[in-house]
């Protein structure tokens, strides 16, 4: 009964994930070509700002209840081992590599950033309307030259996690493997989940509990779905790029170029011509001009999210001119 939405801001095919989250299951896939208000940082990635807006914004668009399932950059590396020229408001001091510290000073000032952002997106879901728990994990390591002896766990895979809601639900958050987590969270809201979830649930002290996963996951991936009677219930999504609808609802030749005016256009979008992308200037999220273009009456005008490697998610086709 859940609307599936995963949200990443950067581009939609690293990873494949346009393709890849329809075999997850999701119904929505936000990516970076359908933000508006990015704002970099100076190795480039989106900051994690931006999410906090589009998360709310996912949850707004349908009645019902939604998982979201948001992927942070901004953090992320390879971290300037030079000084950087950008003023840091924290300063960083020891150890004998400069070319370490000055990363490591470039790493925490983004942290302390990221860890902003976590505070607004926390006070705005304080506020939302609707009941919300909150996960928050990290997957990797910053590269940092990060072993386990430099590590307050002695384990460079062990990392923390953080559970948080807004309707006073008494939550636990017990060491456990990154695979059981969706089930603790799971059982923690009293749902009922599939066979992989009710196996973490019951059976996660029983000695034959690794072996019986096994076979499980075999079963589902590469056997003959003998725990669903034979027949596997799942195939892809037909996957929406967006979880706001991107609209173009007229055009017009002004001078030398074409205006396009509509809904929802990010800096992502481009004017095409018959299918022929145009040189396009981004207005705002309700005009596009291409630049030097003409149309005649019965061409077929769109405008389509395009990365910045020229790969093309998705298209919408003015209603009228």
């Amino acid at each position: 009964g859940y609307t599936a939405h995963a949200l990443h801001n950067n581009t939609g095919t690293f990873y494949g994930r346009d393709v890849v989250y329809s075999y997850l299951g999701f119904n929505t896939f936000t990516p970076l070509e359908y933000m508006t208000d990015i704002r970099r940082n100076d190795n480039g990635w989106a900051k994690d700002s931006i999410l906090t807006d589009e998360i709310l914004k996912t949850l707004n668009s349908t009645p019902g209840h939604d998982l979201v399932f948001a992927v942070s950059v901004q953090a992320h590396g390879k971290y300037p081992r030079e000084e950087s020229e950008t003023p840091m408001t924290i300063q960083v001091s020891g150890g004998e590599d400069e070319g370490l510290r000055n990363a490591v000073t470039y790493y925490v000032n983004e942290i302390a950033e990221v860890d902003d952002f976590i505070n607004d997106l926390i006070n705005a879901l304080n506020r939302f309307y609707e009941p919300v728990i909150l996960v928050m994990y990290g997957d990797h390591l910053p590269s940092l030259e990060i072993g386990n002896d430099t590590t307050s766990t002695g384990d460079i895979f062990k990392t923390e996690y953080l559970i948080w809601n807004n309707f006073f639900l008494n939550t636990t958050a017990p060491d456990l493997y990154a695979y059981q987590l969706t089930s603790h969270i799971m059982d923690t809201l009293n749902i009922t989940g599939g066979p992989v979830s009710l196996l973490h649930s019951t059976a996660d002290n029983n000695e034959d509990y690794m072996r019986d996963l096994e076979a499980l996951e075999y079963d589902m991936l590469y056997g003959d779905y003998e725990i669903f009677g034979g027949v596997n219930p799942y195939s892809p999504t037909e996957l929406k790029m967006g979880a706001v609808d991107i609209s173009a609802t007229g055009w017009v030749n002004s001078e030398e170029d074409i205006i396009v005016t509509g809904k929802n256009f990010t800096e992502f979008s481009r004017i095409l011509i018959n299918g022929d992308q145009c040189e396009t200037e981004y207005v705002s999220s309700t005009k596009l001009i291409a630049k030097n273009e003409n149309a005649e009456p019965g061409d077929i005008i769109s405008v389509a999210q395009i990365t910045s490697d020229g790969y093309e998610l998705g298209r919408v086709d003015c209603s009228e001119n």
